[in-house]
Parts: C-alpha cells; sequence; structure tokens
C-alpha cells in the first residue's frame, strides 16, 4: 500500500536534511509514496525569487502559520536552498514530493504578530469577503475574482506555480483549502 504524508517543514531539522528525512522515513510503516510539504500561504508561489541566490522563506511557511514548535523542535528559518535540498533528497529516497499551499493571505511573523502577505497588499480585490453588508476581510484569496486589469487571479497563480514546480522540481501539486473551492459558503461570500 502507498502512504502519503502531507506535513509542515518544522516536521524536518534544516541542519540535518538527510538525518531528519530518513528519521521521518524510518518512522511510518511500509513504503512512503509520497510527501506533500505545506508551505501555508498563497505567497509561497506568488513571491517565488527563483533559485538563482538564496533567500529566506517566511516564517509562516516554515511551520503552520509560523507556530513555535512541536514534540521535536522549534522552528527554524528555511531558505529556498533548503527546501530544494530537502526535496532532493526525499526524491534519491524514491519519495515523490508535492507543493500544497492554501490561499491565505495572513499569517504570522517570528515576533507573533499577524501580517499581510504581499498579494494582500498589492491585489485586494482578490480577497474574498464575508459579506457585502459586514466586508470582512477573510485574510484569503478567492481564486475565481479578478484583477482591476481583468485577468484572473487563478492564471496569475498558474503562472506562477509553474516557475515554482520547476525550480523546485516538485513531483506535483495538492490542491488545497481555499485552492480547490472558496472558504466561503455562496450565501456568505461577496462573489
Amino acid at each position: 500500500m502507498n502512504k502519503n504524508y502531507w506535513i509542515e517543514l518544522i516536521g524536518f531539522d534544516k541542519d540535518n536534511i538527510e538525518k531528519s528525512a530518513q528519521a521521518f522515513i524510518d518512522k511510518q510503516e511500509g513504503k512512503i509514496h509520497s510527501v506533500f510539504l505545506l508551505l501555508y500561504d498563497v505567497d509561497f508561489v506568488n513571491d517565488h525569487q527563483g533559485m538563482e541566490k538564496e533567500y529566506f522563506l517566511k516564517y509562516m511557511e516554515c511551520s503552520y502559520n509560523g507556530h513555535e514548535y512541536n514534540a521535536e523542535r522549534r522552528i527554524q528559518r528555511w531558505t529556498n536552498f533548503d527546501l530544494k535540498a530537502l526535496i532532493d533528497c526525499f526524491h534519491t529516497k524514491g519519495v515523490k514530493v508535492f507543493c500544497s499551499v492554501f490561499n491565505l493571505t495572513t499569517g504570522r511573523n517570528e515576533n507573533g504578530e499577524t501580517i499581510s502577505t504581499s498579494t494582500l497588499v498589492k491585489f485586494p480585490e482578490v480577497i474574498e469577503f464575508s459579506s457585502k453588508k459586514y466586508a470582512y476581510n477573510e485574510g484569503s484569496v478567492h481564486v475565481l475574482k479578478r484583477f482591476k486589469t481583468g485577468e484572473y487571479f487563478e492564471d496569475y497563480f498558474l503562472d506562477n506555480l509553474v516557475r515554482v514546480m520547476l525550480d523546485y522540481e516538485f513531483d506535483g501539486y495538492h490542491i488545497a483549502d481555499g485552492i480547490s473551492s472558496g472558504r466561503l459558503r455562496i450565501p456568505n461570500g461577496d462573489f
């Protein structure tokens, strides 16, 4: 039976990628087919800077919304190179690696403060609101909304996703919450 696991980066030690990836594999019963890396927010894709130079991932991308620790370790600041090394490590062990992000546009930084992603700041027209009456920002993108230019957010996201998939050599993309469908029920949203 093939097994698939959905896990955050905090599940691995960036300072010893090979050892922590192997320890993860050894804990599981049976063969692991794939690992789905939850990289949390939509701007992991939208703000990808390529692989020519090393840069830090956002704190909220290094663990779910920047939570500080799990049972094994404290959060670590991963770079794009660290993440690529983890993906390469799993590939050498015959494990496929999938990218997974939510449609979220807010999260916590290293000080525990809620911050907005660049998509929220640059493109407020694609943010979903709980209702027109209350206009409460849900902190997430609605992928079917359009930019002021008329372009669909989904097309913009897909163009960026293709670059991410190729640069990191992900084996696929997990269409997670908010990307697969809106977070709000139709009567409660502004779309």
